[in-house]
């Protein structure tokens, strides 16, 4: 049902909008004063008794209704909502002050309007029985929306007036509209005026019932009610009855903004909201409700019969100032405000959508904030626009305080409030009201509170603060407090600190060893639980774990019960024998503690509950558990047949589509209050959730295709069921949408093309399917739907087929073949010819590439045998040629050729690291490469020089015996000595040293050292050089049996052995 909609006897109205008066004609006024004197004459007529409606009902109790809030960021035009009607198809329109918007269960999409009306304030709307949409506009008159169309429908020839102010329905066809100046009653193409009505200021209209019939009322804006009879008949024009109703008759104010009939009996009860407040007309008695502030002053703007949450009969009424009123069928009513959820207080429209469908939604349109839906299983957020001081929350909490006062209490980071009659007070003594509370508990007359510095006493006449500077408490900060009624800890308040544990019992406080916990250990949360034979057991835990108390004594938990030891929450489960647990939130998720069978532990595995953090957790009174992270709630239901086994619990996330203010809350306190309802602290406010809110799944939900379109060469045309399309015309578009007006952020579809399609689509949350280059063939396209609850839709199914290209069909296959034997015997001969080109050229390309590819082999195997730096070969290159060389060798000097031997020399430069030390890496460099130059411009073009490692070089000479070879050595020692080595900016004096030996190493003995164990003499040659003060060269020759060695230097000449004889192995 909605505000804009009509059906007798009881009837939504629009909400009247104010306007300057304008002259009534003469004639209407001598007629009202006819009726008056008639009715004042008749002998029946009774005179009008006017009493005080009942008084708004009295509430102390913490109400509230959780909404969904969508505005301009979710698509509506603008913000301020004078209109919301429901059309047949089940879409809900917005009328707004730039255009008509609609919602197809996912988003608001701005309906195109005429030219005459593109930017005109909508004032009115009202679905038709037709199906179509008539919009009421300030400034470009009646808009007709129907099939996607607006079309404008012109007043009759004379009337100037341009601002719709009432809309009602005539007919399924029609409706009547009331402007500034007078009624008219229009279908889609025309409207005519009813005259009776002329000169009246409309401000609402009310096809209604009276014991005569049906009638018109009709509200002016400045002159009270009237009453139009006789619109049913056909033989004659209607009639204004000699019947009016103003300010003088006991109305609160003439100008009337709202008219519905409800309640009382048959449903013909006259409510009528004006602008002073609202009066309810029955039996000739006006029951007035003005007795609320607000009310009056803003009076009211639109009435709507409507359902409660718990589906009782129920009449709204938006007021312009002051929230919106639920009125029951006693007459008894209560009002919603900023503090009981609702986002603006000064309404303008209403719309209960899917009335019939046992399943009713209530809109809220208002004047700055959008449109508000009340829907279920969503998240409420309180912060300061609430009235909290902050909205970082730290503890929430129900207690009774010592005043008496039984509600709840938030505390923030800059204080604390409680909730007193409809709004937050603050409540702590004046000297801790900048204190952090993270909990409370009452014990006798007095309350407890855990602070950010201390623990707190407030009783009925003082307080007292208890610290870590004035009593044994171990930590400034006291994150918990607890008290034990029975068992040997009667009487104990527990006091849980960031350094340890305190008791307070018989007026003693001291510090309690925790066995199971470090003595210093971070306690952050009590948890009592009851014992089978009576009791209960005392639980704490913190960073370091959990410990339980028993008859005195302290013990742990099993090895390995938890996932991680840092624990954030504790909260029982059941009681004993009766599913009986304790749930543990800690760092890694959380675990169920069976107290049934001793202490069993249980985590819910990844598929259940992915691993993450947990600050909170709580339990409703169904015992599904409400886990509180940083990645939203997830609540987690238990299994019928298995309540206790945690892993087939179903998972489900609420997110900030459910209401949420953030998805990270804090390692705070979690409540379930005495109503039953979930709350939690937040980073960005506290969060409350009424599971009672929840209602059984609804009916099946419309799923409604919204496009299917046919793209292609620019331009898109409408896919019509049954469609047959061209090859070329192969991609379409089909968008859907749920018309679920509840969770439907959770609204899932999935679609398949029979005929392409194998299987269906999986679920997503996608409303558009497209599919391009179709190949030929029948289609037929189906889309299937489920709301938030589960419950799936009837699907949606349309066909269409898409031709063959002509180079496809029978007559062009056979030409194809004609024509493929002719060019066949053309082609054949040609192909051949080609063949033998192309033979001879790939021959060609093969050489060449053959060419080039071992060119490019060549390149990288230098490269890879060659030192980067010098370009000198490298190790790799003696592994694989000295091997051949030192062969040849061996025979040559096995057949007695003489100066056949390999010199091989191994030259290290002397003090290197200096230069690199001194002048750098880049200087040492080039100063290897010069060596390179020199070493080369000093050897044989038959020689060879490797980079051996670092500054160490081996040149081999090939065939020269020792005295020539003893030659070689001088030269290389004055290559590298004599001239200085020339840098960007130094002169650098370098020597070397050198050792070496010939290979064969005896000619009688040819076989007798490998060249390995040659090499290995000429490397402790080298060591000798280094080890006789450098710049010089040894030599290891044979001596008999023994090696002995032989020095160079200084262009001397070769000395004869300086050292002892050697082992020649």
């Amino acid at each position: 049902m909605t505000a804009d909609s009509a059906r007798a006897p009881a009837t939504a109205i629009l909400i009247g909008r104010c306007r300057p008066g304008s002259a009534r004609r003469s004639w209407h006024l001598l007629l009202r004063v006819f009726g008056f004197v008639m009715l004042l004459w008749l002998p029946h007529a009774r005179a009008l008794e006017t009493v005080a409606g009942p008084a708004l009902t009295a509430e102390s109790e913490l109400r509230w209704t959780g909404y969904r809030r969508f505005s301009s960021r979710e698509g509506l035009p603008q913000n301020s909502v004078s209109a919301l009607a429901q059309d047949r198809d089940g879409f809900v329109y917005a009328g707004t002050e730039d255009g008509v918007a609609r919602y197809d269960g996912r988003s608001w999409r701005a309906v195109p309007m005429p030219d005459i009306a593109r930017h005109a304030f909508v004032l009115r709307l009202l679905a038709g029985a037709d199906g179509s949409l008539w919009v009421g506009t300030d400034q470009a008159g009646l808009v007709h929306y129907a099939h996607g169309v607006m079309t404008p429908v012109p007043l009759p020839a004379g009337a100037t007036e341009t601002d719709i102010e009432a809309l009602a329905v005539a007919a399924d066809d029609a409706v009547y509209v009331g402007t500034s100046r007078s009624l008219y009653r229009c279908d889609q193409h025309t409207c005519r005026e009813l005259v009776a009505a002329r000169g009246l200021e409309v401000a609402v209209l009310l096809p209604g019932i009276t014991a005569d019939g049906p009638c018109l009322w009709i509200g002016t804006n400045e002159d009270g009610l009237y009453r139009l009879d006789g619109i049913s008949r056909t033989d004659h024009e209607p009639t204004l009855a000699a019947w009016h109703l103003g300010r003088e008759d006991g109305l609160p104010n003439s100008a009337v903004r709202a008219l519905v009939q409800w309640g009382g009996k048959e449903g013909r009860d006259l409510w009528i909201g004006t602008g002073r407040g609202l009066a309810r007309l029955a039996d000739q008695r006006l029951t007035l409700y003005t007795a609320v502030p607000g009310i009056v002053e803003g009076g009211v703007s639109v009435l709507l019969p409507g359902t409660t949450q718990k589906n009782g009969a129920v009449l709204y009424a938006g007021m312009s100032a002051s929230g919106l009123a639920e009125i029951h069928a006693d007459g008894s009513w209560l009002r919603h405000t900023r503090a009981n959820g609702l986002p603006e207080e000064e309404i303008r429209s209403l719309l209960e959508s899917d009335a019939a469908s046992g399943a009713p939604v209530l809109w809220v349109g208002s004047r700055n904030s959008g449109i508000a839906r009340r829907d279920v299983g969503t998240w409420s957020a309180f912060d300061e626009r609430n009235g909290l001081p902050h909205r970082v929350v730290h503890g929430i909490g129900e207690i009774t305080f010592p005043d008496g006062l039984h509600t709840h209490w938030i505390s923030t980071s800059t204080g604390a409030v409680r909730w007193r009659d409809q709004h937050w007070e603050a409540w702590l003594p004046a000297k801790y009201a900048s204190r952090v509370i993270y909990s409370m508990i009452r014990v006798g007359e007095n309350i407890w509170v855990a602070s950010n510095r201390g623990l707190i006493r407030i009783g009925p006449r003082d307080s007292q603060e208890y610290n870590s500077d004035n009593s044994k408490i171990p930590g400034v900060v006291v994150n918990d407090v607890s008290y034990d009624a029975d068992g040997a800890d009667a009487g104990s308040i527990w006091i849980g600190t960031h350094h340890g544990i305190a008791r307070l019992r018989d007026g003693k406080l001291e510090k309690v060893e925790v066995p199971p916990l470090r003595q210093e250990s971070f306690v952050r949360v009590f948890a009592h639980t009851a014992l089978a034979g009576g009791g209960s057991q005392l639980w704490a835990a913190g960073e370091e774990g959990i410990a339980y108390r028993r008859d005195g004594n302290w013990s742990a938990l099993p090895q390995d019960c938890l996932a991680h030891v840092s624990v954030m929450d504790l909260r029982e489960q059941g009681s004993p024998g009766a599913n009986h647990a304790l749930w543990v939130a800690h760092r890694d998720g959380v675990t169920r503690i069976d107290l049934d069978h001793d202490l069993q532990c249980t985590t819910p595995n990844a598929s259940v509950l992915p691993t993450e953090i947990i600050y909170q957790l709580q339990l409703d009174r169904l015992g599904r558990v409400y886990l509180f992270g940083y990645q939203g709630v997830v609540r987690l239901t238990p299994d019928a047949t298995a309540p206790g086994d945690v892993q087939r619990m179903r998972s489900e996330r609420f997110t900030m589509e459910d209401g949420l203010p953030a998805m990270e809350f804090n390692r705070g306190a979690s409540l379930l209050d005495s109503d039953g309802r979930i709350w939690a602290d937040s980073i960005e406010g506290a969060v409350l959730y009424d599971p009672a809110a929840e209602r059984a799944p609804p009916p099946p939900r419309p799923l409604r295709l919204l496009s299917a379109q046919i793209e292609g060469d620019g331009a898109n045309q409408r896919l019509r069921d049954g469609a047959v399309l061209d090859a070329n015309a192969n991609n379409v578009v089909f968008e859907f949408a749920l018309l679920s007006y509840q969770r439907d952020h959770l609204t899932r579809y999935r679609t398949e093309l029979e005929g392409l399609d194998e299987t269906r689509d999986e679920w997503t949350a996608t409303g558009v399917r497209s599919y391009n280059r179709l190949p030929a063939g029948d289609f037929t396209f189906r889309v299937y739907a489920r709301d938030g609850f589960g419950v799936e839709a009837v699907p949606i199914t349309l066909k269409f087929s898409v031709r063959l290209p002509w180079w496809r069909t029978p007559w062009a296959v056979v030409m194809y073949a004609l024509a493929l034997i002719a060019f066949g015997m053309l082609v054949d001969r040609w192909r051949t010819r080609a063949l033998e080109r192309r033979a001879r050229a790939l021959e060609a390309e093969v050489a060449l590439r053959t060419r080039a590819l071992a060119d490019a082999n060549d390149q990288l195997q230098r490269a890879s045998l060659t030192d980067p730096l010098t370009g000198l070969w490298n190790r790799r290159y003696f592994d694989l040629e000295l091997p051949r060389e030192s062969e040849r060798a061996l025979q040559r000097a096995l057949a007695g050729e003489k100066h056949a031997d390999l010199t091989l020399v191994l030259l290290d430069l002397d003090h290197f690291k200096s230069i690199n030390d001194r002048y750098g890496h880049p200087v040492g460099d080039a100063v290897l490469v010069e060596l390179a130059v020199r070493l080369q411009a000093v050897m044989r073009s038959s020689d060879l020089a490797l980079r051996w490692g670092g500054e160490e070089f081996l040149i081999v000479f090939r065939d020269a015996h020792f005295d020539a070879a003893a030659m070689l050595i001088k030269r290389l020692l004055a290559a590298v000595s004599e001239q200085p080595f020339i840098g960007p900016y130094h002169r650098i004096d370098v020597t070397c040293s050198i050792g070496w030996a010939m290979f064969p190493f005896r000619h009688d003995q040819a076989h007798a050292l490998s060249m390995q164990q040659v090499l290995a003499l000429a490397d402790e040659a080298l060591y000798r050089a280094k080890d006789d003060g450098r710049n010089c060269a040894y030599a290891a020759v044979p001596d008999g049996k023994l090696t002995a060695w032989q020095r160079s230097g200084g262009g001397a000449a070769i000395k004869p052995p300086v050292l002892p004889a050697l082992p020649t192995t």
